[in-house]
């Protein structure tokens, strides 16, 4: 297994992911958030060092199951495995946010619309910058 490419696609991963959560969240959906002031904390930017951590336990997760399942067939095999994430991630949690909190139906269908979004181009990400590696790479780690 090729640690280097790993850990540079990890990173890539995480800042991928953190401009799309910029994009989304502050760009696309921060007048919705504004609209629903009563929803969010008052004190997020306290608490936002927890959203980075997660992601970069997100991003470490997400490559190490990528690298688990290559196949090297390009960028197809990052748009599917973004496709297996979203459905596995983004529709359970955000429809389950819709349940306990009382959230506008348009703003779940909008992140679960944007996580697939999402999610595919961080498989994207994993697949043009993971390339080289192989199957066999990934087969021989688990023999150690």
């Amino acid at each position: 297994m090729n640690l280097k490419k790993i850990l540079f696609t990890i990173m890539l991963v995480y800042l991928t992911q953190q401009l799309l959560n910029y994009l989304l969240h502050i760009l696309i959906l921060g007048s919705t958030y504004a609209s629903l002031p009563h929803l969010w904390r008052q004190d997020v930017l306290n608490k936002i060092w927890i959203r980075l951590v997660t992601d970069l336990i997100f991003s470490i997760f997400f490559v190490y199951l990528f690298v688990r399942g290559y196949q090297n067939r390009g960028v197809k095999e990052g748009i599917r495995f973004g496709i297996i994430v979203a459905c596995l991630y983004a529709i359970p949690i955000y429809y389950g946010q819709y349940i306990i909190y009382p959230l506008p139906s348009l703003l779940i269908v909008e992140w679960v619309f944007f996580g697939f979004i999402t999610y595919m181009i961080l498989g994207v990400v994993c697949a043009m910058f993971y390339k080289g590696g192989s199957r066999r790479d990934a087969i021989q780690s688990d023999k150690r």
